[in-house]
């Protein structure tokens, strides 16, 4: 997406949703808490350690399927000559830091990432015990613009070997690589990542990293169109096909529809499989954007989500999901409304996950019902396998949440049936710039 596009829906939501006066919201929303019970576990906590005092955003996390726990990344900014980094911690499965934050994309000036909306993400591979940290990194920001880059971090929490680029040769200066998103394909013992491109307008490329922390053939055209922009992409990998489902915010019909919700399948190999196809199926004028997926095998289906704006009046934004078949890539039945009747701006941001134990999804995105008095928070809603939302919303960021809470992410623990939400937090904004927080919810 252009700068320009993006800084006019960004200016939209935020006049939409105007914040309330620092330091109004303590006093009056510190004694709400609308989640039903049992849906959390404990009380929320901050991740981002002590010494992070410059703003950490862009919250990532992955669980580890050997050994339990999760690895939490952000954007850090607690080191000014040195611009933003990657830093990480790792979280038990009972909520409990496990010690002290690190860096992970460096510590030369030169190393510097690039902070925008989703600069971050994470998977695990089991095989090698070990994440891959995928980023926006600007080291050759003269000749070759933003990159992306990542690196391996083991399952105790230490970085592996030199951070190595993702991005191609083809992606040079002004071409700007962001928004990566990033799976792992345990058939392989590979990654697929995929990230936003400019080398076109704005386009959709991939490419597949071994789980040694080694490129593995050539970037992969996945959206690469001349005359419209495919952005913001999120990707999940379907164990019964072998494949995986990249999707992603595109424009080709902007004079009728404005932006919608597209998908491509892409196989083990890095092939694309058929066509791009449309999944919001909205006729009119709305944008639909920011999507993330996650792969239900109990039902051989993908759920897609989204952030939509055919609602506007009166409610602004609401999250909107649709099944998708995965050995066909067909989108089932209609897209369906997530976020709950009761709210005023669902919140742009939305992540997804499946829990193989009760075969329920979880989505989280941020909320600004309770503007007035707490800012945004996360939110959550259950959807059942292959179906539609089971219960009502409820709150996830915890009582003393009460300034704006965004970017969450969320993966799910096999030891305790319970998923990790982790997000950006600016209840200590005046002290500490932004953190990262997490909280547990059940499976």
């Amino acid at each position: 997406m252009s700068g320009s596009r993006r800084w006019v829906w960004v200016c939209v939501l935020a006049g939409a949703l105007s914040l309330p006066v620092a330091g109004a919201a303590g006093a009056v929303g510190a004694g709400r808490d609308p989640g039903r019970a049992g849906e959390t576990i404990g009380p929320d906590f901050r991740v981002s350690g002590k010494s992070g005092t410059g703003g950490e955003t862009s919250a990532a996390v992955a669980a580890n399927a050997t050994a339990g726990g999760f690895l939490v990344v952000w954007m850090d900014g607690r080191d000014p000559d040195q611009g933003l980094r990657v830093f990480g911690r790792r979280v038990a499965a009972d909520g409990s830091v496990v010690g002290r934050d690190f860096a992970i994309s460096g510590h030369a000036p030169a190393d510097h990432t690039f902070g925008v909306p989703r600069g971050v993400d994470v998977a695990y591979s089991p095989s090698a015990d070990a994440y891959l940290v995928v980023w926006n990194d600007l080291r050759r920001y003269d000749t070759r613009g933003v990159d992306l880059y990542g690196r391996m971090v083991s399952g105790d929490g230490v970085p592996l070997g030199r951070a190595f680029r993702i991005s191609g040769p083809g992606a040079t200066y002004p071409v700007h690589e962001s928004e990566p998103a990033v799976a792992y394909n345990p058939n392989t013992d590979e990654f697929l990542v995929v990230w936003q491109d400019g080398r076109g307008k704005e386009n959709v490329y991939g490419r597949r990293v071994s789980a040694d922390g080694a490129v593995v053939g050539p970037e992969i055209a996945v959206g690469v169109a001349t005359d419209h922009y495919e952005t913001m992409p999120a990707v999940a990998y379907a164990s019964t096909t072998n494949e995986f489902l990249v999707v992603f915010e595109d424009d080709r019909n902007y004079s009728s529809r404005l932006w919608d919700i597209y998908g491509q399948r892409v196989s083990a190999q890095g092939a694309l499989v058929g066509s791009g196809f449309r999944i919001s199926q909205y006729a009119g004028l709305s944008r639909e954007v920011e999507p993330s997926v996650a792969f239900d095998p109990s039902t051989n289906q993908f759920l897609v989500v989204w952030t939509d704006g055919r609602n506007w009046t009166p409610r602004y934004w609401d999250i909107y999901g649709r099944w998708v078949w995965a050995p066909s890539g067909t989108p089932l039945a209609s897209d369906f409304r997530i976020s709950d009747d009761g709210e005023e701006g669902a919140g742009f941001g939305t992540a997804v996950g499946w829990s193989p134990v009760t075969e329920r999804l979880l989505v989280v995105w941020r909320d600004a019902r309770e503007n007035l008095t707490r800012a945004s928070d996360i939110y959550g809603r259950r959807v059942a396998p292959g179906g539609a939302p089971l219960g009502g919303a409820f709150r996830i960021s915890g009582l003393a949440a009460v300034e704006m809470e965004g970017d969450p992410d969320l993966a799910w623990d096999e030891a305790t049936d319970g998923f990790l939400m982790v997000r950006s937090d600016y209840r200590d904004e005046a002290e500490r710039g932004s953190d990262i927080y997490g909280r547990l919810v059940t499976g």
